[in-house]
């Protein structure tokens, strides 16, 4: 997201910049419902993540920590009861 804030404001300061002149000033188009309610969607998810930042790195940093020892999971694994193949009838 920081690298699109870059290259968006870059090309807005770029258009502002060497497009001079009253001839160059061209106004803004008018934003659509689906446009303003993705935005806001976005700006709300924003919001949220930030205010339950805590348990999400919480969450992501116990998956980490079970991912970097795949030995609890292989003991699971072989420690359950095998299960029967199902019969088939002939």
């Amino acid at each position: 997201s920081g690298l699109m804030g870059l290259y968006v404001l870059s090309r807005a300061g770029s258009r502002m910049f060497w497009n001079t002149g009253a001839a160059a000033v061209t106004p803004a188009p008018s934003m659509s419902r689906s446009a303003a309610t993705g935005i806001a969607v976005l700006i709300g998810a924003s919001v949220l993540w930030l205010v339950f930042a805590g348990p999400a790195a919480q969450y992501m940093t116990e998956t980490a920590r079970q991912l970097a020892r795949p030995s609890d999971y292989i003991d699971a694994v072989m420690r359950a009861a095998p299960v029967p193949a199902p019969q088939r009838a002939h």
